[in-house]
């Protein structure tokens, strides 16, 4: 069950929690719904498949109970919960994260949860591949208003994780969720409907993106590198989704008709497999490294990395031209902009992913009972 706001029992334990640390050293950071400590119990292992929720900047009573209540979901699937933050821009003991050091640390909620955190950097990354790797990219994310050529990098970032945070060192399988997207039910159906894929990459949404798409000039150094162009209707790219429609093509068209191109997806909820995060990783080493949305995918279609026989494939949860029908895991919010207005809670809406959610409160999804 998905956690509510702090009671008395649980706000006094964690202030008693707070007060022992702080007589050991440094008042760990404090914010509405947990802390932060050096200290905590890693997630047991066992399984080959982890979650990762994406986030940056401070927690906001919204993510914490995001992050309680897949972990409250996902406990009896067995797969852990950590959590992923660019913290480029943050401070802690007075000092900066951005300094190029990936910490790992625990995420202590109220409720008793200790969740591993991996804080990493733009710094971080430069230090790990060098700048040459991320020449003409720039440290900002989708959702900066004011566009800018080679903005949305964010690959780096998983993996550093893969390299320095990740649970076991046996995984097989890792989703990645951004902090603005909502999964209205239980999750752990959803991750259980591809448990049984192999797909190195399962995202949603795959399109063609050309040359008019705004972004495209960001690859130019890594077509020259290796990653190809592809028609939309080359086969074998997706495997439940062909011909790959255009990026104009709704909902969420953004862009031109074009039908040759990079492949792009809307990457908020997505899995990686050990092979895919092999092949980012000597990717980096070769730079080459684009915008996240359409860099993954193309890569993995391009097959740069790969042995002799290996073969990288991908999955669509949710096809563009299968939106309409209602049948995919999509909701009808599921783009880069609109207005929620209280449709989450029609019957229409539940069981399906709602993005983006722009909110900083704990219960901003929850439905009033009539």
């Amino acid at each position: 069950a998905a956690s509510g706001p702090l009671g008395c029992s649980a706000l006094s334990a964690l202030q008693g929690l707070r007060g022992a640390r702080s007589a050991d050293g440094p008042l760990e950071d404090t914010f509405e719904g947990g802390y932060i400590s050096d200290v905590g119990q890693p997630p047991s292992s066992g399984g080959d498949t982890v979650f990762v929720f994406k986030t940056y900047s401070t927690f906001t009573p919204w993510k914490t109970h995001q992050i309680d209540r897949y972990a409250d979901q996902l406990a009896g699937a067995g797969i852990p919960v950590v959590i992923l933050r660019d913290a480029s821009a943050l401070r802690r003991h007075g000092e900066t994260l951005g300094d190029g050091k990936v910490r790992k640390s625990f995420v202590m909620l109220s409720t008793g949860k200790s969740v591993p955190l991996c804080d990493v950097s733009w710094q971080a990354a430069l230090d790990e591949w060098g700048q040459e790797a991320f020449e003409g990219l720039a440290p900002k994310g989708g959702g900066d208003h004011d566009l800018q050529l080679g903005q949305g990098v964010h690959n780096q970032y998983e993996a550093l994780w893969w390299r320095h945070c990740r649970p076991s060192g046996s995984e097989k399988y890792v989703w990645f969720v951004e902090d603005d997207a909502f999964f209205n039910g239980d999750i752990a159906g959803f991750l259980s409907r591809y448990s049984g894929e192999d797909a190195d990459l399962i995202s949603s949404s795959f399109r063609v993106a050309g040359a008019h798409w705004w972004n495209f000039k960001s690859f130019n150094r890594s077509i020259s590198a290796g990653l190809k162009l592809f028609d939309a209707t080359d086969t074998g790219l997706v495997e439940n989704v062909s011909p790959l429609p255009a990026l104009n093509v709704f909902p969420c068209g953004d862009g031109a008709d074009d039908r040759r191109g990079l492949i792009f997806r809307q990457d908020v909820v997505e899995r990686y497999s050990a092979r895919l995060f092999g092949m980012l990783d000597k990717a980096l080493g070769n730079r080459l490294l684009a915008p996240a949305e359409a860099f993954l995918s193309t890569l993995c279609a391009s097959g740069v990395g790969l042995e002799g026989g290996e073969h990288c494939s991908m999955m669509d949860w949710a096809p563009v031209t299968e939106r309409d029908s209602g049948s995919t895991w999509a909701s009808p919010l599921w783009c880069w902009g609109g207005h929620l207005k209280g449709r989450q809670c029609d019957a229409g809406w539940q069981d399906k992913w709602i993005h983006p959610v722009k909110t900083t409160e704990a219960n901003a999804m929850a439905c009033q009972a009539h």
